[in-house]
């Protein structure tokens, strides 16, 4: 399922993981259960079903929060795709809550990490969403910063699109 939404089959990869979420019990499976949550969410996201990604997204994420109160590679992993749809859908100060808890997290458990990179690149984009290019500007260095000195192949695109989203000349051009 995740290949396929991969590939842009968003709508083959949903029906696979809306099963699975539906097939998955809660209790003791919780983690397993909110991980499908995510998953689903995932694939919503990037098919542009930002209000039904949030639904899920939010149901893994309290599922996900009660077991691991102090964070996880996971919560902060979901908060960066709440982060994408609410800045998709214009609400920008939970946007920015949500990539904040992420960066948040990498910060204090592994800095250099490439799900840093990416938490800052969101948060970049929320802050240039929310008429900050200041920081929007500086969340963008540090997430290049990680993506250049981990040696990480492939994310010059990413950064270079965040760039042209918070520079001053193309800022409105934000959705």
């Amino acid at each position: 399922a995740v290949l396929r939404s991969a590939q842009g089959r968003h709508d083959e990869a949903e029906a696979i993981l809306t099963g699975i979420a539906a097939q998955t019990p809660e209790g003791s499976l919780q983690r397993s259960h909110a991980l499908a949550l995510a998953e689903l969410g995932y694939a919503r996201v990037a098919a542009g079903r930002f209000s039904q990604a949030l639904e899920v997204l939010q149901q893994g994420r309290d599922l996900l929060s009660s077991q691991q109160p102090n964070g996880s590679p996971d919560l902060a992993d979901i908060d960066v795709h709440i982060a994408r749809a609410k800045l998709a859908l214009g609400d920008v100060s939970e946007a920015l809550a949500a990539a904040q808890r992420a960066v948040d997290y990498w910060q204090r458990v592994d800095p250099r990490n490439r799900e840093h990179a990416v938490a800052l690149l969101w948060q970049s984009r929320a802050l240039a969403a929310n008429h900050d290019p200041a920081g929007a500007e500086q969340s963008l260095a540090a997430s290049a910063d990680i993506f250049t000195t981990a040696a990480i192949p492939g994310k010059k695109a990413p950064v270079l699109i965040t760039r042209a989203m918070v520079s001053p000349d193309t800022r409105d051009l934000l959705v």
